[in-house]
């Protein structure tokens, strides 16, 4: 009630009432029931998503490929995906080999990088 009076105290109306402060009462009632439902609509959403996160998934079976040696040789188990997925598509009963392609295309983009950055000079 002291802050109803407090807000009829600072108005400029002759004999101020509590009609006075009404709207600014109302407009202070709904901003907390806003952060009130609010709060519960995230408390609702926290429950849901640790429900969903105590359910134990199922982890995908992943198989990796085997690591590339040192000197960038493909390992055997790759040749041959690589060997049937190419003949599959083309058609072809043989492949003749399967090396790596020089491209310019990673060391133009590096370029690029390198010549945008600005230098500064003391």
């Amino acid at each position: 009630m002291n802050y109803a009076l407090s807000i009829l105290a600072n108005t400029t109306v002759e004999n101020p009432g509590i009609a006075d402060a009404l709207p600014y009462l109302v407009g202070f009632l709904v901003v907390l029931v806003t952060l009130a439902v609010l709060m519960g609509l995230c408390m609702l959403i926290g429950v849901i998503l640790k429900n969903f996160e105590t359910a134990p998934a199922a982890q995908p079976v992943v198989k990796r490929a085997p690591a590339v040696t040192k000197d960038d040789s493909i390992p055997p188990e790759v040749v041959a995906v690589i060997a049937a997925a190419v003949s599959t598509v083309a058609g072809s009963r043989r492949i003749m080999s399967i090396k790596p392609r020089q491209s310019s295309w990673g060391q133009s983009g590096r370029q690029r990088v390198q010549s945008s950055h600005n230098i500064r000079k003391h």
